[in-house]
């Protein structure tokens, strides 16, 4: 069994910023209507026996698009709904979702199913069989509108392929160019000067690189927030003798990045790493399309907060993740630092 899952295009209610739930059932907009044109044409020459779709008029018109290349009855199903905010439990959502995946999880044919960012990421979980593992991947992906994700069945178990794809969209370019021209300037670990976050930055560290980039989207009227990222330094290939400076300090810090609106999805943005940084062994992005998140700090484990919400939170997540930083320690480490990344 082969499970094709697809998020429905853009909405009328999706381009006004409206969280639509099952209450709010809006139509695809012009924008959308391109969207599902878009992602039909790459799956044209995909073998496709069923096709099951919310019964939501944004995951309908989609799944109509895409069945015109295809020819088959469309089975409109409820249960693929968003979650009824806030009327229904999480577990009642999953109980249904369940329900339909256990229906379909041993018909030996290709799937396609139309429905919500949610209810997509939730079979994904459930098909994963394990409750954390599952858990884990609901919070690290989303779902943009027209993604793609694959689930195949080999033999008793459950494969995922491929999550969240979007490369039959257009890539925006005018992001792309934003997000270069602040990755290009090179990273220093230095005070922080919200005062000197312009369009001239010489050099920064997360922070000063992030505020600009944000700074660059909205004036470009994009929708852009500031994030605070848990990380480790372990993560990153420093030399043992610069890390051995944290003794007071934890390896685990907070780092900044930025989420930004991107075809109904949030997409996070990290322009840390200049390109030159790729020589040291940083997880450099590099021909960025600009339809999926960048590369992150590390490729370790990452938990992103809101800032204001992190702000609302900073003991709690400072005591769970142990996070003690010696200010006299963390300025030798810095120094030490600039001076390696500084080396050829």
């Amino acid at each position: 069994m082969k499970l094709i899952l697809i998020r429905h295009a853009e909405s009328e209610a999706n381009a006004k910023g409206i969280n639509q739930g099952q209450k709010i059932d809006t139509s695809l907009s012009d924008l959308g209507k391109k969207q599902a044109k878009q992602v039909a044409q790459r799956l044209k020459e995909e073998k496709i026996d069923i096709i099951y779709s919310s019964d939501l008029k944004r995951a309908k018109e989609t799944a109509e698009q895409i069945n015109k290349f295809h020819k088959l009855k469309i089975i409109y199903d409820k249960r693929l709904r968003e979650k009824d905010h806030p009327e229904e439990s999480i577990e009642t959502f999953v109980a249904r979702l369940i329900s339909f995946f256990d229906e379909i999880k041993n018909i030996d044919k290709n799937i396609l199913v139309v429905a919500h960012g949610g209810t997509n990421l939730s079979l994904l979980a459930i098909s994963t069989g394990d409750r954390e593992k599952g858990g884990k991947l609901v919070r690290r992906y989303r779902q943009s509108n027209t993604s793609v994700s694959i689930i195949e069945k080999e033999g008793k178990h459950f494969k995922i392929h491929l999550i969240n794809c979007i490369k039959h969209l257009e890539s925006d370019k005018k992001l792309i160019k934003l997000f270069e021209k602040v990755q290009k300037i090179p990273y220093r670990v230095c005070q922080f000067d919200e005062s000197k976050i312009d369009k001239s930055l010489e050099f920064g560290d997360c922070r000063h690189k992030s505020a600009l980039l944000k700074k660059l989207l909205e004036e470009k009227g994009y929708k852009a927030r500031e994030y605070k990222v848990i990380f480790d330094w372990k993560d990153i290939p420093i030399p043992k003798g610069i890390l051995g400076i944290l003794k007071k300090s934890s390896t685990v810090w907070i780092h900044d990045a930025v989420g930004v609106k991107l075809y109904g999805d949030l997409i996070f943005l990290d322009p840390t790493w200049n390109p030159e940084l790729e020589r040291k062994g940083f997880p450099v992005t590099k021909n960025w399309s600009g339809l999926e998140n960048t590369k992150q700090v590390t490729e370790g484990e990452l938990e992103f907060h809101r800032r204001d919400n992190f702000n609302l939170q900073k003991e709690e997540i400072l005591k769970k993740h142990k996070i003690r930083i010696d200010k006299e320690e963390a300025r030798k480490f810095a120094a030490a630092l600039n001076k390696w990344l500084e080396e050829k």
